[in-house]
């Protein structure tokens, strides 16, 4: 997709909004300005209740739909009602949460710490626990992951839960994020305190070693509108919207907040961090390459095998 980004001058933005939110392009630019001091790490969470995908069971197609197109690369399978209830808890037509939320949280840790490039080591364990091991979804429901990246003394972690669970940093407890019972974000750490993301319009600095308040933005500084929804659409989708026209006017991919290169190399980390928990062990990368070391067993799993007519060209 990049190169063919590229080729045909094409302005390509990601749907990683984050990029385009006031609030947090303004705490990005403290944390790259040394409010936390010398940054160590960053930390991802989704702990949502996702609840069960439940059986599958076939049924007729329904009237209008081209159930051909819609599984497209994917394996041909029988319809079923939950092909439209969570179908990417299904390994045949997507990653699962690991490549869901996921990967929104893994953006914005590559952002703040200035990674710019691949991990050359990812470690991740996970499977499908409680409550999910009953149902007919096959991609973990418990997962957590750890990256490192050559050349960089900083390390990455996430974790996400389908289930009954903890808060942390306080971002479920004293700063909700915009579903209930649900505690997403990012927490950065560095040698003077530490910022959390607790949804996606504000950030929170907290210093030394009795957490004193330090700076913070809110979705109440952003607008008037009522509601998480209204504030959501305002300060994220309407102002990522407004640059990918003012990219595709100006025709730089430079000007796009979220060009398709830094959504590829977002991905990619949850792509592995998929390979690393399906082969059980951990996994080395080359950048340059985009191939695992000397581990042909893993590069079999950076492509699916796509189904006919619906075939991605190795030539764009």
């Amino acid at each position: 997709m990049v190169e063919a980004a590229r080729k045909y001058k094409r302005m390509v933005q990601i749907g990683t909004q984050n990029r385009s939110s006031p609030n947090v392009v303004e705490g990005m630019r403290k944390l790259k300005e040394g409010v936390l001091g010398k940054l160590y790490m960053g930390r991802g969470i989704t702990y949502k209740m996702r609840g069960n995908l439940g059986k599958h069971r076939p049924r007729p197609v329904p009237k209008g739909l081209d159930w051909d197109a819609w599984v497209g690369p994917a394996q041909m399978v029988e319809y079923s009602s939950f092909h439209h209830h969570r179908w990417y808890w299904i390994s045949n037509f997507a990653s699962g949460d690991v490549a869901n939320q996921t990967v929104h949280d893994i953006d914005k840790l590559r952002w703040g710490l200035g990674l710019d490039t691949h991990p050359t080591t990812v470690m991740s364990l996970g499977g499908r626990y409680v409550p999910g091991d009953e149902d007919d979804a096959d991609t973990p429901n418990t997962q957590a992951f750890l990256c490192q990246w050559a050349g960089r003394n900083v390390l990455v972690t996430f974790e996400f839960r389908h289930w009954y669970t903890n808060s942390e940093a306080d971002m479920r407890d004293k700063y909700p994020f915009m579903e209930q019972n649900s505690c997403v974000g990012e927490i950065f750490f560095g040698s003077e305190g530490y910022m959390i993301f607790p949804d996606y319009a504000s950030y929170y600095t907290f210093l030394g070693p009795k957490r004193e308040p330090g700076p913070f933005k809110t979705m109440a500084n952003v607008d008037a509108a009522k509601g998480y929804a209204g504030n959501y659409w305002r300060t994220e989708s309407v102002p990522h919207f407004r640059n990918w026209v003012a990219a595709i006017r100006s025709g730089r991919h430079e000007d796009l907040h979220a060009d398709v290169e830094q959504g590829h190399l977002s991905c990619s980390v949850c792509h592995m961090a998929k390979i690393s928990c399906k082969l059980g062990r951990s996994l080395h990368f080359d950048p340059k390459t985009e191939r695992f070391v000397n581990d042909p067993e893993a590069d079999r799993l950076l492509r699916r095998e796509y189904r006919k007519p619906y075939v991605v060209p190795d030539q764009v």
